[in-house]
Protein backbone atom coordinates (compact mmCIF):
# COMPACT_ATOMS: atom_id res chain seq x y z
CA UNK A 1 0.00 0.00 0.00
CA UNK A 2 1.58 3.06 -1.33
CA UNK A 3 1.01 6.86 0.29
CA UNK A 4 -1.98 8.53 -0.28
CA UNK A 5 -2.10 11.98 -0.70
CA UNK A 6 -5.55 14.08 -0.63
CA UNK A 7 -8.52 14.01 1.58
CA UNK A 8 -11.01 11.78 2.49
CA UNK A 9 -14.49 12.34 1.69
CA UNK A 10 -15.22 13.46 5.19
CA UNK A 11 -13.13 15.70 5.52
CA UNK A 12 -13.93 17.67 2.43
CA UNK A 13 -17.28 17.47 3.71
CA UNK A 14 -16.28 19.11 6.97
CA UNK A 15 -14.66 22.15 4.76
CA UNK A 16 -17.51 22.97 2.62
CA UNK A 17 -19.96 22.79 5.52
CA UNK A 18 -17.42 25.16 7.54
CA UNK A 19 -17.04 27.58 4.08
CA UNK A 20 -21.01 27.98 3.91
CA UNK A 21 -21.12 28.98 7.54
CA UNK A 22 -18.86 31.57 7.16
CA UNK A 23 -20.27 32.96 3.48
CA UNK A 24 -23.40 33.00 5.33
CA UNK A 25 -22.45 34.80 8.66
CA UNK A 26 -20.21 37.13 6.28
CA UNK A 27 -23.47 38.03 4.37
CA UNK A 28 -25.67 38.47 6.85
CA UNK A 29 -23.23 40.80 8.89
CA UNK A 30 -23.00 42.73 5.87
CA UNK A 31 -26.48 43.11 5.58
CA UNK A 32 -26.90 44.56 9.33
CA UNK A 33 -24.10 46.54 8.83
CA UNK A 34 -26.31 48.32 5.77
CA UNK A 35 -29.34 48.31 7.31
CA UNK A 36 -27.21 50.60 10.78
CA UNK A 37 -28.09 54.14 11.22
CA UNK A 38 -25.19 56.68 11.49
CA UNK A 39 -24.52 58.16 14.77
CA UNK A 40 -26.49 61.00 14.80
CA UNK A 41 -24.54 64.51 15.65
CA UNK A 42 -25.25 66.14 18.78
CA UNK A 43 -27.36 69.21 19.52
CA UNK A 44 -25.87 72.33 19.37
CA UNK A 45 -26.68 74.73 22.39
CA UNK A 46 -28.71 76.81 19.99
CA UNK A 47 -30.54 73.60 18.81
CA UNK A 48 -31.28 72.95 22.25
CA UNK A 49 -32.57 76.89 22.98
CA UNK A 50 -35.24 76.25 20.39
CA UNK A 51 -36.70 73.41 21.15
CA UNK A 52 -36.83 74.63 24.49
CA UNK A 53 -38.53 77.66 23.70
CA UNK A 54 -40.95 75.86 21.83
CA UNK A 55 -41.80 73.21 24.62
CA UNK A 56 -42.04 76.74 27.01
CA UNK A 57 -44.58 78.65 24.39
CA UNK A 58 -46.82 75.53 23.63
CA UNK A 59 -48.63 76.73 26.71
CA UNK A 60 -48.73 80.17 26.21
CA UNK A 61 -52.10 82.26 26.54
CA UNK A 62 -51.37 85.77 25.52
CA UNK A 63 -48.27 86.44 23.30
CA UNK A 64 -47.01 89.94 22.36
CA UNK A 65 -44.01 91.19 20.60
CA UNK A 66 -42.06 94.89 20.10
CA UNK A 67 -39.37 92.52 18.22
CA UNK A 68 -36.62 92.84 20.70
CA UNK A 69 -38.56 91.23 23.27
CA UNK A 70 -41.31 88.50 23.69
CA UNK A 71 -44.09 88.25 26.42
CA UNK A 72 -46.06 85.44 27.19
CA UNK A 73 -48.84 84.67 30.00
CA UNK A 74 -48.44 81.16 31.18
CA UNK A 75 -49.17 79.34 34.26
CA UNK A 76 -51.13 82.51 36.00
CA UNK A 77 -48.00 84.63 35.50
CA UNK A 78 -46.10 87.23 32.75
CA UNK A 79 -42.79 86.13 30.96
CA UNK A 80 -40.78 88.08 29.23
CA UNK A 81 -38.10 86.89 26.67
CA UNK A 82 -35.28 88.90 25.96
CA UNK A 83 -31.44 90.06 24.99
CA UNK A 84 -29.97 90.94 28.39
CA UNK A 85 -25.82 91.53 28.15
CA UNK A 86 -25.42 88.95 25.26
CA UNK A 87 -27.85 86.35 26.82
CA UNK A 88 -30.94 85.51 25.93
CA UNK A 89 -32.78 85.41 29.04
CA UNK A 90 -36.14 84.54 30.51
CA UNK A 91 -37.74 87.56 33.25
CA UNK A 92 -39.37 87.17 35.79
CA UNK A 93 -36.80 84.85 37.17
CA UNK A 94 -33.86 84.63 35.66
CA UNK A 95 -33.32 81.60 33.01
CA UNK A 96 -30.60 81.63 30.55
CA UNK A 97 -31.58 80.07 27.08
CA UNK A 98 -28.39 80.97 25.19
CA UNK A 99 -25.19 83.03 25.45
CA UNK A 100 -23.05 85.05 22.77
CA UNK A 101 -26.21 86.33 21.38
CA UNK A 102 -25.65 90.05 19.34
CA UNK A 103 -29.06 90.14 18.06
CA UNK A 104 -32.62 88.78 18.65
CA UNK A 105 -35.60 89.32 16.61
CA UNK A 106 -39.05 88.56 17.26
CA UNK A 107 -41.90 88.18 14.47
CA UNK A 108 -45.60 86.72 15.24
CA UNK A 109 -48.13 86.11 12.53
CA UNK A 110 -49.40 82.70 12.29
CA UNK A 111 -46.47 81.57 14.12
CA UNK A 112 -44.01 82.99 16.54
CA UNK A 113 -40.30 83.13 14.78
CA UNK A 114 -36.87 83.91 16.87
CA UNK A 115 -34.32 85.31 14.42
CA UNK A 116 -31.01 84.53 16.72
CA UNK A 117 -27.77 86.33 15.43
CA UNK A 118 -24.07 85.60 16.65
CA UNK A 119 -21.72 86.98 15.04
CA UNK A 120 -21.96 86.62 11.12
CA UNK A 121 -25.09 84.14 11.51
CA UNK A 122 -27.94 84.44 11.73
CA UNK A 123 -30.92 81.53 12.57
CA UNK A 124 -34.72 81.85 12.32
CA UNK A 125 -36.91 78.92 13.35
CA UNK A 126 -40.95 78.61 14.61
CA UNK A 127 -41.30 78.27 18.75
CA UNK A 128 -44.81 79.10 18.33
CA UNK A 129 -48.03 78.93 16.82
CA UNK A 130 -49.76 81.96 17.36
CA UNK A 131 -53.45 81.28 19.08
CA UNK A 132 -55.75 84.84 18.98
CA UNK A 133 -57.10 85.30 22.37
CA UNK A 134 -60.26 86.55 21.41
Amino acid sequence: MGNHSGFTLIETLFSLMTASIVLTLCFTGMSLLRQMKPFEKPMTDKEIMFKQLQSELMLAKEVSTDHEQLRYYKDEQWFTLLLDRNRLVKKDGYEIYLYDVDRLFFEIGDYIFLTVCQGEKADRRIIGVYHDSE
